[in-house]
């Protein structure tokens, strides 16, 4: 079963450049700190991003293990300056999902709103 809930989770957040020995925020989101309930399975999410360089992303994983079979939502920057956005449903694990935002030389400007959640009835 399928129920809309918008909820913003960044809102044109900056991430600043990571390291070059951690060329990555990952960030693990539980659901249930943001409204949605523990029989929650999945959730539809809307990502974007915005930077100046090339090859920055955000990615949202099912679960919370980053592997690239697991890339559910996938939004990556352009040049000059323009948003891109993703939209997608992302599998819950434990009502978590994973997050990985990847800056490349400057900061990486972030969007990220829940739009809904999946449940078992």
């Amino acid at each position: 079963m399928y129920t809309p809930s918008r909820v913003t989770l960044y809102d044109y957040k900056p991430f600043s450049p990571a390291s070059a020995s951690n060329p990555a925020h990952q960030v693990t989101v539980n659901v249930t700190s943001h409204g949605y309930p523990p029989e929650a399975v999945a959730a539809e999410l809307l990502v974007g991003c915005r930077t100046w360089d090339d090859g920055a992303y955000v990615a949202a994983y099912d679960g919370t293990q980053a592997s690239a079979d697991r890339i559910a939502v996938y939004a990556t920057a352009q040049m000059r300056n323009a948003w891109t956005f993703a939209r997608g449903r992302v599998e819950l694990s434990n009502s978590s999902f994973l997050l990985r935002i990847r800056p490349i030389g400057e900061p990486l400007e972030v969007l990220v709103v829940f739009k809904g959640y999946y449940s078992a009835e």
